[in-house]
């Protein structure tokens, strides 16, 4: 199938490690013109072996105002506007909720939160006025079925799909699709430090978090993130043009819902 991204340009946050670094990767494939962004010297020098000259790769770190319109500027200037948006961001900290203070709160907010309404109300007027927009949130499966010491991300990652929602209803008529894709246990820098910091909490060593999660999906198997990347690939393309204000969770069967 041809999904009609070659030419097309993407811009990704948070894009030089782990799901994003493979959103790159994918995207890239297809023949689409890639800006990405991440907030450490060691992920952008990562993200450039993996890519070489084939992404434009900059470093900004979207949890704050400026950083979200720096990577924008940047990135406006080098390809031009975005054809497809893939809002991403570094996971809050896993925590039971009785543990989390006010400044936590605050953090996660602006991190998962805010950088989705800042990227988002950044590209969404040229989307509409060209008449053309993807934008792909990558949550969790946590706003399908929350998880334990998960509170930030349940409860925020919740209101990015919400976000999600909200867009569709204003821009699907102008050529926009906005939907989210929620990563199960997926083999990522992140799962394991949640591994890590579970293991503590529990008193027990992370091969057996690990195992333990394995065990509880149907697929028998963590995900990969290149996995996930074709699924954000496939939503940020024309061909996708009528799935609109979705969440598509890649979690191996883990999720038990039926909606």
């Amino acid at each position: 199938m041809d999904l009609g991204l070659k030419d097309r340009t993407v811009w990704i946050a948070a894009g030089t490690r782990g799901i994003g670094l493979a959103c790159a990767q994918a995207f890239g494939a297809e023949g689409a013109r890639v800006a990405l962004c991440g907030r450490s010297a060691e992920g952008i020098a990562s993200a450039a072996e993996a890519l070489g000259d084939e992404a434009v790769i900059l470093r900004a770190d979207v949890s704050g105002a400026d950083g979200v319109s720096g990577f924008a500027r940047e990135a406006l200037a080098r390809l031009g506007p975005p054809d497809v948006l893939v809002v991403n961001a570094g996971g809050p900290p896993s925590l039971a909720f009785a543990d989390i203070d006010d400044d936590q709160w605050q953090s996660a907010f602006e991190l998962t939160l805010m950088s989705a309404v800042r990227l988002c109300r950044t590209v969404l007027p040229t989307m509409r006025e060209r008449g053309f927009g993807r934008i792909v949130f990558i949550t969790s499966l946590t706003v399908k079925q929350p998880l334990e010491r998960m509170a930030l991300s349940n409860s925020l990652r919740a209101g990015v799909t919400a976000l999600c929602k909200t867009i569709v209803a204003e821009a699907a008529s102008d050529g926009v699709t906005a939907n989210c894709v929620g990563p199960g246990y997926t083999r990522t820098g992140r799962l394991e430090q949640l591994a890590a910091t579970l293991a503590e909490a529990r008193g027990a060593p992370v091969c057996e978090v690990m195992a333990g999660w394995e065990a509880t999906i149907p697929a028998g198997r963590l995900g990969r993130p290149e996995e996930v990347a074709r699924a954000v690939v496939f939503l940020g393309a024309p061909a996708a043009g009528y799935i609109n204000g979705q969440t598509l969770v890649v979690d191996g069967g883990w999720t038990k819902g039926l909606v």
